[in-house]
C-alpha cells in the first residue's frame, strides 16, 4: 500500500513539473478523463493535451493555439453520446439524437453526430455547444469541417455568445451560416470579434428550422478557435494533424484511380514546414490519364479571386505531372466549373514553392482543390511530396512561402519554407526573433561569428516556381549589426526543367551597418527556359576574419 501512495505521489509531482505556468489572474479549465487523469488543460491563449500509456504514465505532452477542447470528438466517456467538453441542446419539442461516430471521421477516429428527425416549428434549435475563454477587443478564427445531410426547411450556423466576468451577456455573433447539403466533408472558416469587458465565448454548433417540419443531419470534427493569424481556408494544412493513421493527413481525402498503383504516406522527418508533410507515391500509372490525388473541399465565397500556394517537391517523375485542380460546385452540389492554377511535369532539385490564382464562378459556394498526380503516357510513375498549403482571398502575388517568418513549426532556428546554408569552417547561428520584428510579429536572424577565408558564405534561401522571360521585383526589410569584412547580397540562381543552371543574378548588394530596420530592393530578369529561381539571402566575407549579423524580414518576389 505504501508502494503504491509512493509511486502516485511521484506521479503527481512529475505532472506538476511539466505542467505549463498559467497566470495567476488567468481562467484555466482543467479536463480530465475516466480514470482521473488529466487529459487537457484549456487557458485564454493555449491549449495542453496530455497522453498516457497503459499503464497510466504520462508519455506526450502537446502544446496548441486552439483553444477550444477535445475540438477533435476524440474523448468520449459515455455521456448522452456527445463528446467530452461539449454540451447537448434540445429544444422543447425537438426530436434529435446524439451520436459518437466511430468511422467516417474527417479527422482522427471519431466525429460528432446530430440527427433532428422533427422540428416542429419554425426557428426550433439544437446544438452542441462549448465554453471558451477568450480575451477583449480580439479577432478570432472558427474552423472545421462539416457534412450535412438530409436537409429540409433547416440552417446549420456558428453562434457564438459573449460573456463578461460576471457572466453577463455583451453580445453575439454568427460568423458562419448554410442550408444545403454537402456531398461530403467540408472545410468551414467563419471570423469573430470579441466585445469590450469579454472574458468568454460560448460557441454552438447550431442546426435549426427556417419553416415549420424542418429536419436534418449534421457531422461534425475538427473545431478550432484560435487567434486570427491569416485568412488561410484549408484545414490541417501542414499535415500536421494525422489521427487516423490510414498514410492521408487529417481533412484530407485520397483517390487512387481504378488499376493505378499507389501508397500514401505522411512524413515525420524532412517536412519543409512544421514536422510532417504528405507524400504520394504511384509506381504504375498503366494508362494515359490515369490519376491520383489528395483532395479537399471548402467553401468559398463567388466572383472572388483567391492565392493558392503551398510548397511542393517531384522524385521520380516518368510520364506524369502535377497539377492543382479546381472544381467548382453551387449550393445543389452542381459542378459549375473547373480551373487548373498550377501544371508542372519534372522532377525538382528539393522543396519548390508554388503559387497559382483561381476567380470562382458566379453561383459557386464551394470548391474542391485536388493535389493532383497523372500520367501523361501509358506506364507513368512520380511521387509528390506536399506541405504548408494555403488558400486565401486574393491580396498580392508574392511567390514567397512564408514570406514574414511567421511560422517556425519546426523550431530549428530557421524559419518554415526556408532552408540554411553554412560554408565549411563558418561559425554562425540561426534565430527566429519574437521581439522587434519589422512586420508581424517574427523576423529571421542569422549571426556568424566568424568568416575565417575571404568568399566564405552563409545564407538562408528558397527556391520557387517562375515563368521564363519574365521581370519580378524582390523586396523586403533588413537591418544588419556588427559587420566586418563583410557583405550582404541577394543572389537568385535559375534553373531549367531539367534542373540545370541556366543564370544568376545579383539584385541587391550592402555591406555597411544599419541603425535600424531599412527596406531594399532588386530587379531580376528570368532567362529563357528558365522555371525555378532560387533566392539567396546572403551574406559573405569580403576579407580573411569576417563576420556579421543581418536581420531579415517580408521577402518578396512579385512579378511587374
Amino acid at each position: 500500500m505504501k508502494k503504491i501512495a509512493y509511486l502516485f505521489i511521484c506521479s503527481l509531482l512529475l505532472l506538476l513539473l511539466i505542467l505549463p505556468n498559467v497566470e495567476a489572474n488567468s481562467r484555466t479549465k482543467y479536463i480530465y478523463n475516466k480514470n482521473g487523469q488529466l487529459i487537457e488543460l484549456n487557458n485564454s491563449t493555449s491549449n495542453y493535451e496530455f497522453e498516457y500509456d497503459r499503464n497510466g504514465n504520462l508519455i506526450n505532452r502537446s502544446e496548441s493555439n486552439n483553444l477550444l477542447s477535445n475540438s477533435g470528438y476524440e474523448s468520449y466517456s459515455g455521456t448522452e453520446n456527445v463528446a467530452d467538453s461539449w454540451n447537448p441542446y434540445l429544444g422543447s419539442g425537438v426530436q434529435g439524437t446524439y451520436e459518437i461516430l466511430t468511422t467516417g471521421a474527417a479527422e482522427g477516429k471519431q466525429a460528432q453526430k446530430l440527427t433532428i428527425s422533427s422540428f416542429p416549428n419554425s426557428g426550433d434549435g439544437a446544438n452542441i455547444w462549448q465554453e471558451m475563454f477568450v480575451k477583449d477587443n480580439q479577432s478570432y478564427d472558427i474552423k472545421g469541417m462539416l457534412k450535412l445531410n438530409d436537409m429540409k426547411n433547416a440552417k446549420f450556423e456558428v453562434i457564438v455568445f459573449f460573456y463578461d466576468m460576471n457572466n453577463q451577456f455583451v453580445g453575439g455573433q454568427t460568423p458562419f451560416t448554410y442550408n444545403r447539403n454537402t456531398a461530403d466533408w467540408v472545410a468551414f472558416a467563419g471570423n469573430i470579434t470579441t466585445p469590450a469587458n469579454a472574458i468568454s465565448a460560448r460557441v454552438h454548433l447550431h442546426l435549426s428550422s427556417t419553416a415549420s417540419q424542418g429536419k436534418g443531419t449534421v457531422f461534425l470534427d475538427g473545431i478550432t478557435a484560435t487567434l486570427q493569424e491569416d485568412s488561410n481556408l484549408t484545414f490541417n494544412n501542414g499535415f500536421e494533424s494525422d489521427k487516423r493513421n490510414n498514410g492521408v493527413a487529417d481533412g484530407w481525402n485520397s483517390y487512387l484511380e481504378s488499376g493505378v498503383q499507389g501508397t500514401y504516406e505522411i512524413l515525420a522527418t524532412g517536412a519543409t514546414e512544421g514536422k510532417q508533410a504528405q507524400k504520394l507515391t504511384v509506381s504504375s500509372f498503366p494508362n494515359s490519364g490515369d490519376g491520383a490525388n489528395i483532395w479537399q473541399e471548402m467553401f468559398v465565397k463567388d466572383n472572388q479571386s483567391y492565392d493558392i500556394k503551398g510548397m511542393l517537391k517531384l522524385n521520380d517523375m516518368k510520364n506524369a505531372k502535377f497539377e492543382v485542380i479546381v472544381f467548382f460546385y453551387d449550393m445543389n452540389n452542381q459542378f459549375v466549373g473547373g480551373q487548373t492554377p498550377f501544371t508542372y511535369n519534372r522532377n525538382t532539385a528539393d522543396w519548390v514553392a508554388f503559387a497559382g490564382n483561381i476567380t470562382t464562378p458566379a453561383n459557386a459556394i464551394s470548391a474542391r482543390v485536388h493535389l493532383h498526380l497523372s500520367s501523361t503516357a501509358r506506364q507513368g510513375k512520380g511521387t509528390v511530396f506536399l506541405d504548408g498549403i494555403t488558400a486565401t482571398l486574393q491580396e498580392n502575388s508574392n511567390l514567397a512561402f512564408n514570406n514574414g517568418f511567421e511560422t517556425d513549426k519546426r523550431s530549428d532556428g530557421v524559419a518554415d519554407g526556408w532552408n540554411s546554408y553554412l560554408e565549411s569552417g563558418v561559425q554562425g547561428t540561426y534565430e527566429i526573433l519574437t521581439t522587434g520584428a519589422a512586420e508581424g510579429k517574427q523576423a529571421q536572424k542569422l549571426t556568424v561569428s566568424s568568416f575565417p577565408n575571404s568568399g566564405d558564405g552563409a545564407n538562408i534561401w528558397q527556391e520557387m516556381f517562375v515563368k521564363s522571360n519574365q521581370s519580378y521585383n524582390i523586396k523586403g526589410m533588413l537591418k544588419f549589426t556588427d559587420m566586418k569584412n563583410a557583405k550582404f547580397e541577394v543572389i537568385v540562381f535559375f534553373y531549367d526543367a531539367n534542373n540545370q543552371f541556366v543564370g544568376g543574378q545579383t539584385p541587391f548588394t550592402y555591406t555597411r551597418n544599419i541603425v535600424d530596420w531599412v527596406a531594399f530592393g532588386g530587379n531580376i530578369t528570368t532567362p529563357a527556359h528558365a522555371t525555378s529561381a532560387r533566392v539567396h539571402l546572403h551574406l559573405s566575407s569580403t576579407a580573411n576574419q569576417g563576420k556579421g549579423t543581418v536581420f531579415l524580414d517580408d521577402v518578396s518576389l512579385k512579378s511587374f
